[in-house]
């Protein structure tokens, strides 16, 4: 597992404890550093977000139900 989707597992106990449902992240090329071309920013975390167990919402968003299941 990439230590990444480690970080991001591990916080959806925490995040769980404290009640939170649901768990969103923006796909890497609508994030507003990619829209804006700047040098240096490296959208490349799909696959981070896939072994975390994100699935695609929609074309902007991933989700992850973390209560209740998947």
């Amino acid at each position: 597992m990439d230590p990444r989707a480690y970080v991001i597992t591990s916080g959806f106990d925490s995040l769980r404890r404290y009640g939170i449902k649901d768990v969103y992240a923006i796909r890497p090329s609508e994030h507003v550093m990619a829209i804006g071309g700047h040098s240096g920013f490296r959208g490349s975390y799909e696959s981070v977000l896939a072994q975390a167990g994100m699935r695609e919402l929609n074309r902007v968003y991933y989700q992850r139900r973390i209560i209740d299941g998947d």
